[in-house]
């Protein structure tokens, strides 16, 4: 499984007011993450319930992509700002798509 596709997923609340701002600085962080290569789709999900609960599923080409990737983060144009509004992180972790039937 270490070359297959993997899909990130990150559970994150954004602080009270900028929710409005997660959603943007989730765009700039994909855009930017694109140009590194490896990222082959996202999806990001508002809570229904807490519209300051956030689900981003990103789907990457290998586990070794999306490691590779994190670690630029911290120089992304958008890091600084997206720390700043984060309240907390939920849950980050890598899984394979596994067929259920």
């Amino acid at each position: 499984m270490e070359n297959e596709a993997v899909v990130e997923v990150v559970v994150f609340r954004c602080k009270a007011g900028t929710a409005a701002e997660a959603r943007r600085l989730c765009k700039s962080a994909v855009d930017e993450a694109r140009t590194h290569g490896g990222l082959l789709s996202d999806v990001l999900l508002q809570s229904a319930d807490d519209p300051h609960l956030f689900v981003h599923e990103v789907r990457w080409r290998s586990l070794e992509d999306a490691k590779r990737v994190a670690a630029l983060f911290p120089t992304f144009a958008c890091a600084a700002a997206f720390q700043a509004i984060m309240a907390e992180l939920v849950l980050m972790t890598h899984a394979h798509v596994v067929p259920t039937g």
